[in-house]
């Protein structure tokens, strides 16, 4: 081992109280509680792009109760939110863990709040579960962040994430108020209110990262873009610092920073790291829909050191999504279809038989329905599958974030009848036109009596609102006909393990001295065969706030009360 890393006086580069890696909703809720605590606090992003996975999602955090006065758990909203919970996980979460987690975040928020950020209750959102779970809502248990002017970052204003999956000038208050994210009003900015589209605000995911972020930087911490945590240092049986490669448009550099009282884990989890999926999820032709730096390796350098791993059995927490080619100059993506196009009417998945199996619009039951296994043919019953639309779907529809009512791609695979759209995707013609016959008069009637497609309330916000009695269903009739293969994408099942207050835990359940993770690096309460929208961001900054108040607590800051 390098003497620099005995121990020695002078053993890093340079030294913090705290270091935190990643820049996402978890990370900057643990960077600026230390900040605000008093400690000093370095942040790095290893990307040049700030707000990590935050910045591409809707922003839900999830809370027992809005409440009049903010979020709030107490009485009876919180028996019914723990009730809820432990449905969620199938009993895979405690009690007392669905309890911490209620007031955990419920405190968290209070103390963002009372740090410059500005939350708005969203009461008409419901539970994914509503209305079969004991404990659930139809609403009033969804909290996200206001309206952020961009311009308040200052010269970082150009780092902060865009999402592809929102308008990113509207809330999801104005959003809902305009039709919902399927119906074309809310994505027409000359639509938007005055000086939107000119200016640079942003909503949803993106407005809580520019708020945290911020945050974060009001309370002193440093935050540096482009510099990647290689590996961990160890000094007397704690991790007491790490090694970062810095970017400067050339080869990069190496430096050393020391953490007096901990090192935070925030780099998301293992979706972008190929090898790592392999190893871990059991769904085939895994990609990634997270920005390009969530590859794992906050993972990777805490098992280094003796962190162990957590996985999430029979996970709920994938969907399907599919690939656009590189085209007209434009470099090849990933987009996840779980809660866009698959929500629309208008649209079916079918497997290799032509056969629906599922509630598209429930990406829950269509992961589960994937995993199927025949083991007499020795075949995945559901997978391959395709996602199948008609021509009528693009005049008020988006397809792979382009604008509604635009003419399909040329890449897109086409059939001027079914018969030459099942030949060209190779599934099988005839029971396509079998069960497209029975669906089709089952849209036309405004009821899916097979997989009861609609009737959901959380799928409802996301069709489209202005459409008939069913804003999830409509029918496939009008040629020419398109379709794509699906893969799985979404949350891994792999994490960190770590205990409630975020302290990263060896395979025997001891900590690590000195390492904390949080985000999706980390376990969430939502584990087990569930998942609520909402719980992993809650999770995230509730977890960071809780650490970032350890960490101060470890030895006194004189005149700060933290909370």
């Amino acid at each position: 081992m390098p003497e620099r890393e005995m121990g020695m006086p002078n053993g890093f580069d340079e030294s913090a109280d705290v270091v935190v890696l990643g820049s996402g909703a978890a990370g900057c809720a643990a960077a600026l509680t230390a900040g605000q605590s008093g400690l000093e606090v370095v942040q790095l992003e290893k990307t040049m792009v700030l707000g990590g996975t935050t910045a591409h999602s809707y922003g839900f955090i999830w809370v027992p109760d809005t409440g009049e006065a903010g979020a709030s758990a107490a009485g009876e909203a919180l028996k019914d939110a723990v009730r809820y919970l432990r449905f969620v996980s199938a009993g895979g979460v405690s009690e007392d863990e669905a309890r911490h987690y209620c007031t955990q975040v419920v405190e968290a928020l209070d103390f963002l709040a009372r740090n410059g950020v500005e939350f708005e209750p969203l009461p008409d959102v419901p539970d994914h579960y509503h209305p079969s779970a004991p404990g659930s809502r139809g609403g009033g248990r969804i909290i996200a962040a206001a309206l952020f002017d961009a311009h308040r970052l200052g010269e970082l204003q150009p780092a902060l994430g865009v999402s592809k999956y929102v308008p990113c000038g509207l809330t999801w208050t104005e959003v809902a108020a305009r039709g919902g994210l399927g119906s074309p009003e809310a994505w027409n900015s000359s639509l938007w209110p005055d000086g939107r589209s000119e200016g640079d605000y942003r909503g949803f995911g993106m407005s809580l990262a520019g708020f945290l972020v911020r945050s974060a930087l009001d309370n002193g911490v440093d935050l540096r873009l482009g510099h990647q945590a290689t590996r961990l240092i160890v000094q007397d049986g704690r991790v007491a610092g790490c090694e970062v490669a810095v970017s400067s448009g050339g080869e990069p550099r190496l430096v050393t920073i020391g953490a007096r009282r901990g090192v935070v884990i925030a780099t998301g989890g293992i979706e972008g790291n190929p090898d790592l999926v392999l190893r871990f999820e059991d769904l085939p032709d895994w990609q990634s829909h997270f920005p390009e730096g969530v590859t794992g390796d906050g993972m990777v350098m805490a098992t280094e050191v003796g962190a162990g791993l957590r996985r999430n059995p029979n996970n709920l927490r994938p969907m399907m999504g599919y690939r656009v080619p590189p085209h007209d100059g434009a470099p090849a993506v990933f987009r996840g279809a779980g809660i866009e196009e698959m929500a629309a009417p208008r649209t079916v998945v079918v497997n290799r038989l032509g056969l629906r199996f599922s509630d598209e619009s429930r990406f829950q039951h269509v992961v589960n329905a994937v995993r199927e296994f025949d083991v007499a043919r020795h075949e995945h019953r559901n997978y391959p599958c395709y996602l199948l639309m008609d021509s009528e779907f693009f005049n008020g529809a988006s397809f792979a974030g382009r604008p509604h009512g635009a003419a399909p791609p040329d890449w897109l695979t086409r059939g001027d009848d079914l018969v030459g759209l099942a030949d060209r995707l190779g599934i099988d013609a005839q029971g396509l036109a079998e069960e497209l016959a029975q669906f089709n008069a089952d849209a036309h009637e405004g009821v899916d009596h097979r997989f009861d497609r609609g009737t959901a309330p959380f799928s409802r916000i996301l069709g489209r609102r202005s459409s008939a009695a069913n804003p999830n269903l409509g029918p496939l009739e009008t040629p020419p006909f398109f379709g794509l293969p699906l893969v799985p994408t979404g949350i891994a099942s792999t994490t960190l393990s770590t205990d409630s207050y975020g302290r990263v835990l060896t395979m025997r359940g001891q900590p690590v001295d000195g390492l904390y993770a949080c985000g999706n690096a980390a376990p969430n309460i939502d584990r087990g065969p569930g998942y609520q929208a909402g719980v992993s961001l809650g999770q995230g900054i509730a977890t960071g706030c809780a650490i970032g108040w350890g960490l101060a607590q470890e030895a006194p800051v004189d005149g700060v009360d933290n909370r």
